[in-house]
């Protein structure tokens, strides 16, 4: 289920996606999936128009910093059970 949860301007996170790809702004990302035994969390993390280092590079720092905060503030530790296989369409 899509986060509809809006920003400071009042966009969702596709309203602001879909934007930057009709107006080709250039942005950078990284995402990544977290979990344990009873939850899991999705990031991503996106810069627009960075000034210096125009690759994934750019973002690396701050998304590890939100996914150790994740980590450190939901106590996620590593699952025990065998993951089970997601679907591969949607």
């Amino acid at each position: 289920m899509l986060d509809r949860t809006r920003d400071d301007d009042g966009f969702t996170l596709v309203e602001t996606l879909a934007a930057m790809i009709v107006f080709s702004i250039f942005a950078v990302s990284v995402a990544g999936v977290i979990s344990d035994e009873k939850q899991g969390y999705a990031v991503v993390v996106t810069l627009v128009k960075p000034k210096i280092d125009k690759t994934s590079g750019a973002v690396a720092p701050t998304f590890t910093k939100v996914m150790n905060q994740i980590i450190k503030t939901f106590k996620v530790t590593p699952a025990t059970s065998k993951v089970k296989n997601l679907p591969q369409l949607w």
